[in-house]
């Protein structure tokens, strides 16, 4: 995924900076107030959805050390051994029917 700059981070002010200019999405173009909390939604969105992972690319540097830092807090990743010892899926017992 590529992080543009229509949702930067600034550092000296401490607070997320929207530019619709930037964005190409009509909802975003479209939008006449809250737009930095439009995008924020959509990043949120776009990050969680890899089941394996998500390799993001910064286009702006600030936003890659605010966002960088913010994950190095987290308990993430799940090590491998932990997620194999959870099952995805509970099997259900057999009742002899037909096979669906």
């Amino acid at each position: 995924m590529i992080w543009g700059l229509d949702l930067t981070y600034d550092l000296d002010r401490q607070s997320w900076q929207a530019d619709s200019s930037h964005s190409r999405d009509r909802g975003v173009k479209g939008s006449k107030g809250h737009i930095c909390d439009l995008l924020k939604s959509t990043y949120r969105v776009l990050l969680s959805r890899g089941l394996k992972g998500c390799y993001v690319y910064f286009m702006d540097k600030s936003t890659e050390r605010f966002v960088g830092a913010a994950l190095s807090q987290c308990p993430w990743p799940v090590e491998p051994e932990e997620e194999a010892q959870e099952a995805p899926f509970r099997r259900l017992p057999d009742r002899g029917g037909a096979a669906v």
